[in-house]
């Protein structure tokens, strides 16, 4: 029997992220309860920047992708706008397996791709293959994304990011699944994002004491999110990657029981 049999897991993150937990984990005999905090959408609000951006697609030799919500959001808009696109005519780069696969989705093979979602690693790495000659880089990213690439890119590149999705705080928040948090009737809770980690706090505290919950991040930067509101968590997967992170909890479970 696995080690996650009859746990209860909530998932704050969006409801796609959330589909993807439950086929790992209701397998192996675990709870997953839907929670989404936040849903992702595209940045309607920066339609005219989108279609001016997408519109001189020709100018850019690189794509950076930094998450697969960037990933399907530019595609989206895309086909939203009837643009064409020849993905022969640029060079692809992306942070993390995931949104690797992302893209490996829409047909396209990553030219280089970074195991660590660290995004000033990512950078320093993609800057050796980049060399000295001047890039004209497009970044499809989120309303909220950091400028870490900047830092390190920008000193001798063109960076050029464009809005085309944006991280909303749900409305609606379940009314049974939030007695359950506020009860502490479950083992543990997913944060996959800082955004889900701010709208958490948000909505509990003060009703609980945040820093006493039992829960999971994803990776470094839901973390220091977490670790910023005073929350430790439970576990972190060595990398930020979902399936990975059941293997390890599964072992993490074993070996605690």
């Amino acid at each position: 029997m696995s080690g996650l049999h009859g746990k209860t897991f909530i998932a704050t993150c969006a409801e796609d992220k959330t589909q993807v937990l439950k086929r790992l984990l209701e397998p192996k005999g675990a709870r997953v309860l839907s929670f989404p905090l936040i849903h992702i959408v595209p940045a309607a609000n920066k339609l005219s920047e989108i279609r001016k951006e997408l519109g001189k697609l020709y100018s850019f030799q690189w794509i950076i992708f930094t998450s697969t919500n960037g990933v399907a959001n530019f595609f989206y808009w895309l086909n939203e706008l009837h643009l064409s696109f020849q993905a022969s005519d640029y060079k692809f780069a992306v942070i993390g397996k995931a949104t690797g696969e992302a893209l490996v989705q829409q047909g396209i093979q990553p030219n280089f791709t970074s195991e660590s979602t660290d995004s000033v690693e990512f950078a320093t790495q993609l800057q050796q293959i980049l060399g000295n000659e001047s890039q004209n880089i497009l970044v499809p990213t989120g309303n909220l994304a950091s400028n870490n690439l900047e830092k390190v890119l920008g000193k001798q590149h063109q960076m050029n990011y464009l809005v085309v999705y944006k991280t909303e705080t749900s409305a609606a928040i379940d009314k049974a699944i939030s007695a359950q948090i506020e009860a502490a009737a479950y083992d543990l809770i997913f944060f996959l994002s800082p955004s889900a980690v701010n709208a958490f706090v948000s909505i509990f505290q003060p009703k609980i004491a945040v820093s006493t919950i039992q829960s999971v991040a994803i990776g470094k930067v839901t973390r220091k999110a977490m670790e910023q509101e005073g929350i430790e968590p439970k576990f972190v997967p060595s990398l930020p990657n979902l399936e990975l992170m059941v293997e390890e909890l599964e072992h993490y479970y074993k070996n605690n029981s």
